[in-house]
């Protein structure tokens, strides 16, 4: 009974433990990252960070103006450059272009952080109980997918690396369609595209993920259910490659 009775307060510390940190975040209006040591940079200060303000200030002008944002004439100019294969979290950069979304692109890059803290959560809590946990169990995981420390180094400095939910919810579909419990091919590849739009890392995760999911479920797949899974996969990591 002492343990039913302190669920309710461990739902909430879980919450707070997601939400409190940004609070202040949002309060400074500062980026979130940590500047370089000046005596390993070219520059004194330089950080990631810095770069990744100017990937949404970048994209935002781009589309605003009606221009691919995968191409910039100001970089090597006159020429320009492709941004296609450079380090922009494409998915982050364009939901921040979105109508009510801020102009400002230092509170852009916060503001895609917190979502994607918030979506890993979601993304690991259904992982979790696509392999059977009680909702107890995919809030603890989820919780731990969010907040371990390794994500939170990748917040820090590299928020397209940082937004995994995006692979969560994939795999969480994908196993979910092996097991018969409620997956879905289209948000199986749905999700897979916008994790390798985020971030080609992503693609290889969630490749090596769902080879481990195929060989270690206890329900076998038959045959064409396994490879309709594996075409969702292939389909959105292809389609974002393009």
């Amino acid at each position: 009974m002492i343990r039913d009775a302190l669920r309710p307060a461990v739902v909430l510390a879980t919450l707070a433990a997601l939400v409190f940190p940004w609070v202040a975040v949002f309060g400074s209006n500062r980026p979130v990252g940590v500047p370089g040591d000046p005596a390993d940079m070219a520059f004194p200060g330089d950080s990631d960070v810095y770069d990744q303000i100017w990937h949404f200030w970048w994209v935002r002008k781009a589309v605003s103006e009606g221009a691919d944002p995968m191409y910039c004439p100001v970089i090597f100019h006159p020429d320009g450059v492709s941004l296609a294969f450079h380090n922009v979290g494409w998915t982050s950069a364009l939901i921040m272009c979105l109508p009510g979304m801020p102009r400002n692109p230092v509170q852009a890059l916060n503001l895609a952080l917190f979502m994607g803290t918030l979506l890993t959560f979601v993304g690991g809590a259904f992982l979790a109980a696509k392999w059977g946990a009680r909702w107890d169990g995919a809030l603890v995981a989820g919780a731990v997918m969010a907040l371990m420390p390794s994500r939170t180094v990748h917040v820090l400095q590299h928020y397209m690396v940082a937004q995994i939910g995006w692979v969560l919810l994939s795999l969480g579909f994908f196993t979910g369609y092996l097991k018969k419990r409620g997956g879905g091919l289209l948000f199986t590849g749905v999700f897979a595209f916008l994790a390798v739009m985020e971030s080609f890392y992503h693609g290889i995760l969630l490749t090596a993920a769902a080879a481990a999911t195929s060989v270690l479920l206890r329900e076998r797949p038959a045959g064409v259910r396994l490879y309709r899974a594996w075409a969702a996969v292939a389909a959105g990591v292809v389609l974002a490659a393009l």
